[in-house]
């Protein structure tokens, strides 16, 4: 029935004697565009079905990756406000310790209060020389004072 219709075909187009070599090569051709076709469908199936499946192996990743990401989030959000609170008490202590250093001295006679050793003038002079430039220096008068 095939065989027919290609003979057929091939009658209107070449002799008596050539009808049947080109209804074969039609046929061939014919099958050659069916196997085409359906090799097509199948990779363009397995590429729509792998956009899917890669799309869902993505998005379970992400899931898990966001909920080992919360808990750490949660951990160091516990962590930064434990920090804020040390922090805090830190700096109050310190500017209690330095409030009560700064009255005790002040309540003392001037001959009797602390005085700072030249060691530690000249480490502070030094490290002045080093951070600031020579006309910065020029206009600091602790530096003009204490290290000229």
């Amino acid at each position: 029935m095939i065989e027919a219709f290609f003979i057929r075909v091939a009658g209107r187009l070449v002799a008596e004697r050539f009808q049947r070599a080109v209804a074969w090569i039609l046929a061939g051709f014919a099958l050659l565009a069916i196997v085409a076709a359906l090799v097509a469908t199948v990779w363009g199936g397995v590429r729509l079905w792998m956009h899917f499946h890669d799309a869902e192996v993505v998005e379970l990743h992400e899931e898990r990756r966001e909920a080992a990401a919360s808990d750490a989030r949660e951990i160091s959000a516990e962590e930064r406000a434990i920090d804020a609170v040390t922090n805090l008490q830190a700096e109050r202590e310190r500017e209690e310790a330095i409030a009560k250093a700064e009255a005790t001295e002040v309540a003392k006679p001037p001959e009797l209060r602390a005085v700072v050793p030249p060691t530690t003038i000249a480490r502070r002079c030094a490290q002045l020389l080093r951070t600031y430039s020579s006309e910065q220096l020029a206009k600091m008068p602790a530096y003009q004072e204490k290290c000229r």
